[in-house]
C-alpha cells in the first residue's frame, strides 16, 4: 500500500496548527525551454505571523538538482519557496508522489513547416488528511495551483478532477502558460494521483535520448 503524500508535503504535519493561525496555499510551477532545460519550484505560502515562529516545510519537493530556498513576502502573507533549475527532466529527482513527464505525441511533418506536438505532464498524489473535511470551511478561497509553462503554442490543456470536481486549465493570453487551482479542502482530503497535463507545438532541440520522452526520477527508483 502506497504511503500516503502526507510524507510528500512534510509541512502538512502543521495543518492543526495553520487552520488556528490562518490558511496557507500551494503551489508548484515547472517552466521548459526548448533545449529540454527549465526550472521547477514550489512553495508554500502562509500567514506572515508564521515565520517569526520559524515554521516551514522540512522536507522540499525537489531533491535533485540541489533547490534553493528562500523567504518572500507577498503582502500579509510569507512563502516558503523551492526552487531548482536542471538541463533535462531526466536530471530531476523528486519525493514520492510528484512526477515530471515531457513526451512527444506526434511528429512535425513537411521538412520541418509543420512543428511536432509534444505533452507536458505533472502528476502530484492528493495529501489524503482526514481533517480536511472538518477544516473546509476555513479552507474556502485558498488553493493548490499547479503551472505549466511550455517554449511553444498550446494547443490544449486537459482538466483535472478529483472525486468528482472538474478542475477546468486556465491559459494565459500568449498561450505558452496553463494553471490550475485545486480547492484546498478538496486536494488535503483527495487520495490518489492529480494529473495535469498540456500538448503544446514546438520546434525543440533535445538531446537524441530525450526526443520521445524524458521523465523525472523519483526518489529511491532504480
Amino acid at each position: 500500500m502506497p504511503r500516503p503524500a502526507l510524507k510528500i508535503w512534510g509541512f502538512l504535519c502543521l495543518l492543526p496548527l495553520l487552520l488556528v493561525a490562518g490558511c496557507f496555499d500551494l503551489e508548484l510551477e515547472l517552466s521548459l525551454n526548448k533545449d529540454g532545460s527549465g526550472v521547477v519550484s514550489s512553495a508554500f505560502i502562509a500567514p506572515k505571523q508564521l515565520a517569526s515562529g520559524n515554521i516551514a516545510p522540512q522536507k522540499t519537493l525537489i531533491l535533485e538538482p540541489a533547490p534553493q530556498n528562500s523567504l518572500q513576502t507577498r503582502g500579509d502573507q510569507v512563502a516558503f519557496v523551492s526552487q531548482a533549475s536542471f538541463k533535462s527532466l531526466a536530471q530531476v529527482v523528486t519525493r514520492k508522489g510528484v512526477e515530471f513527464e515531457l513526451r512527444q505525441v506526434d511528429e512535425g511533418f513537411m521538412w520541418g513547416l509543420f512543428a511536432s506536438t509534444y505533452r507536458l505532464r505533472a502528476q502530484v498524489d492528493g495529501a489524503s488528511q482526514s481533517k480536511a473535511q472538518e477544516a473546509a470551511p476555513l479552507l474556502v478561497g485558498h488553493f493548490f495551483k499547479a503551472v505549466l509553462e511550455v517554449p511553444g503554442q498550446i494547443k490544449t490543456a486537459h482538466a483535472t478532477s478529483l472525486g468528482g470536481l472538474s478542475i477546468q486549465p486556465q491559459i494565459s493570453d500568449d498561450k505558452r502558460k496553463v494553471t490550475w487551482q485545486v480547492p484546498l479542502d478538496s486536494f488535503l482530503g483527495h487520495q490518489g494521483p492529480l494529473v495535469f497535463a498540456v500538448d503544446f507545438k514546438a520546434d525543440l532541440d533535445l538531446p537524441p535520448d530525450q526526443r520521445k520522452s524524458a521523465q523525472s526520477r523519483v526518489e529511491g527508483a532504480s
